[in-house]
């Protein structure tokens, strides 16, 4: 175990603050947390070496010193000497048996003495200490060895608490130390982000109230415990920040009478959230009023992608936008876009990203590949961002078994098993959903996902590689994205639609669009799954302009204009995925081996326009689907054509899916007497307009 006070003072001041605004990841020499310079909250962004210096490997990729990691989170770094049980409870007022009551004692290490506070479970067994180091400014906390779990505090008086029937949730020990004084009973949490579904099983039967301390902080406390108990209410002081301060503000006999008077005052969560949130929504249509009503705003946004600096074919990003929309949804999307290294798979992803607020999803870049399946950032109507998934275990094990209900169920479910006091012991970790997941990958994925996951094909040509250059080159210049467009506003939109969700939409022209599917992509073995993205893309289309569609009992009429963004987007992924993965990409591959037996991999390159790595890319896909073969000997390449490519179909076009609508609301062009009529209808260039019908599919 390693003490708190033996490392270097300017990292446990750092670590005690962030351990109090979220999960930590502690290890020998560094702390992995979220990067307290960017409003992230992506867990695996920000590494805090021993020395107190920080480095962010995420958005703002900055390295920054303790002093100025201390001014963002606003923290003195001065560190106090000694601080005895007496001094402790003469500062706050609070009587000797308060510390009998919570086992509180004096310590000290290296000429330094601090007050242990026991953290302990139902039954009284200590599940860890924490260290109170001052009374004010410099570090006041230090857990008792880095790493382990966060508890609430006062789970040793439950049962009294059960016996009275309610209780306050409130941030901090000192508080529940103070509402103990007076005869009000608490239970504390150890920083304002340190709530976790599981507690609420604590409060099971028993009335709660929050105390919200002001501030941003405080909001995000009852933010983060109301979604879980809902019915709890919203204590709030004029004056007091905190229950320790209304201790020192009144007379003994008069705390318990004030806090029954603000309790019986008090508004419930789920009014005063959704009073908040209509506000805020009334807000946001203000300020991104332009996005919400813009009849072309997927040009629009095409265009400011491209402004972005955003180089290339559009559609991988703009899919990737569309992706992250269905979060929204019932059942989000799952999206792999697939390339070779370097060819801007996740710079379409980033660039995305940056239309979409942090708030509304999660990105893990790297580090072990359990990592964010023990992360507690709430994923519930988000994205999941998952770089470089090829990389991560395949086969039949625990992580893609997780990956695999993730895909399937859009929520992650992780069974495995811990050392819990020398024994073995099952745990069960859930990450609710819905949960739209977008990845990206050199190759196909071997863990049963590929049917899960629609494929996005990406450009890997010799002009976009050397564009995504340029523009790298242009960014490292400039430092600055073009001016003539506002991520905020984007980002604003999009919060908006988040607060106005979920959503439920009707796709009216469902049966017809099945209909007029190809039987070469209709009959593929993964087209069941395959259907459910192309609605779910509809669907996320439709939200986005919702403001121009009809409404069904607060459901969302999508249009055939939201499947034309969705053709726009997508209909390489669904061509790719009816040919069993093959991109045109590809077939133009095989296409020149076809014609000339016996290239290698160079003169395939000098053939198609792109770089040799580009074309070993595409013969090995071609390989591996058994279409090309190798007949030169080992080490060297003379490719020859084995097999036939399968056909190039995708989704039928939009004057298709309007015929198919006016044959099946004709009785006489639908039945079988009328296939001369039906042929003459096909063959017309009268196009029929757009019936409406009552076919939901949800």
């Amino acid at each position: 175990m390693i003490d708190p006070t033996a490392g270097a003072p300017e990292f446990e001041s750092i670590l005690s603050e962030l351990e109090g605004r979220g999960p930590v990841q502690v290890q020998a020499k560094y702390a992995r947390t979220s990067c307290p310079m960017h409003d992230g909250e992506d867990q695996s962004a920000f590494v805090l070496f021993k020395s107190g210096v920080g480095r962010c490997f995420s958005q703002c990729g900055r390295s920054f010193s303790p002093a100025e990691i201390a001014e963002k989170l606003e923290i003195d770094l001065v560190q106090t000497k000694h601080l005895t049980l007496d001094a402790f409870l003469a500062a706050f007022r609070l009587p000797a048996s308060i510390a009998g009551e919570f086992s509180l004692r004096t310590s000290n290490y290296g000429g330094r003495s601090w007050i242990v506070i026991p953290y302990l479970d139902e039954h009284g067994e200590l599940l860890r200490n924490r260290k109170r180091l001052s009374l004010h400014g410099g570090q006041k906390h230090a857990w008792d060895g880095y790493g382990g779990r966060t508890h609430p505090f006062g789970l040793h008086r439950l049962e009294q608490i059960r016996r009275f029937g309610r209780t306050l949730i409130v941030e901090g020990e000192t508080d529940v130390l103070a509402c103990a004084a007076g005869h009000v009973p608490a239970i504390g949490l150890p920083g304002s982000n340190t709530w976790r579904e599981e507690y609420r099983r604590y409060f099971d039967g028993v009335e709660v109230a929050i105390w919200q301390e002001p501030g941003d902080a405080g909001r995000k406390f009852v933010d983060a415990i109301g979604q879980d108990l809902p019915t709890a209410r919203v204590l709030r002081h004029p004056s007091a920040k905190d229950p320790a301060e209304l201790w020192m503000m009144v007379e003994d006999d008069e705390f318990a009478p004030t806090i029954e008077r603000m309790w019986e005052a008090a508004p419930k969560v789920g009014e005063l959230k959704g009073a908040e949130l209509e506000q805020e929504r009334e807000f946001l249509s203000r300020h991104a009023g332009e996005l919400i009503n813009d009849p072309d705003f997927f040009d629009r946004l095409c265009r400011d992608i491209e402004t972005s600096g955003y180089v290339g074919e559009v559609a991988p990003a703009l899919a990737a936008y569309i992706g992250l929309t269905s979060r929204m949804l019932k059942k989000p999307m799952n999206l792999l876009l697939i390339a070779q290294s370097a060819a801007g798979k996740n710079f379409a992803v980033t660039t995305a990203l940056k239309f979409i607020p942090d708030s509304a999803f999660q990105k893990v870049d790297a580090g072990s590949p359990g990592s964010f399946i023990y992360d507690e950032t709430p994923l519930v109507h988000k994205g999941f961002i998952l770089t470089e998934f090829d990389s991560a275990p395949q086969g039949d094990g625990a992580f893609a078994s997780a990956m695999r209900t993730l895909f399937e169920e859009s929520r992650l479910v992780y069974q495995t098993t811990i050392d819990d006091h020398g024994e073995r012991r099952v745990v069960r970790v859930i990450r609710e959903g819905p949960i739209a997941v977008i990845t990206t990958a050199v190759k196909a994925p071997e863990i049963q996902s590929d049917t899960r996951l629609l494929p996005v094909p990406v450009d890997d040509g010799k002009e976009q590689i050397k564009q995504i250059a340029l523009r790298t080159a242009i960014n490292a210049e400039s430092e600055e994205s073009d001016p003539s467009f506002d991520f905020d506003l984007y980002r604003s939109f999009q919060r908006y639609l988040d607060l106005g969700g979920p959503y439920r939409v009707i796709v009216p022209f469902a049966t017809a669009l099945f209909r007029a599917i190809p039987d070469e992509v209709a009959g593929a073995t993964r087209w069941n799954r395959d259907s459910q993205q192309l609605l779910t893309a509809i669907k996320a289309v439709a939200v986005v302009n919702q403001a121009r569609r009809r409404r069904d009992r607060a459901a969302i009429i999508a249009e055939l204009g939201d499947y034309e963004i969705v053709l726009r987007a997508f209909e390489p992924s669904f061509r790719a995925a009816a040919a069993q993965g093959i991109t045109q990409a590809d077939r133009d591959a095989y296409g020149v081996i076809a014609a000339e037996p016996g290239l290698t991999n160079a003169n395939l390159a000098d053939r198609l326009g792109v770089r040799p790595p580009s074309a070993t890319y595409r013969t090995s896909r071609l390989r591996k689907a058994g279409l090309i073969v190798n007949t030169a000997g080992r080490g060297k390449t003379k490719w020859e054509v084995e097999g036939p490519l399968p056909e190039s179909v995708g989704l039928p076009s939009i004057e298709s899916v309007r015929r198919q609508l006016e044959i099946d609301s004709n009785p006489l062009i639908a039945s079988p007497v009328a296939a001369g009529f039906q042929q003459g209808l096909e063959d017309s260039s009268e196009i029929p307009g757009d019936p409406q019908t009552d076919i939901e599919v949800i």
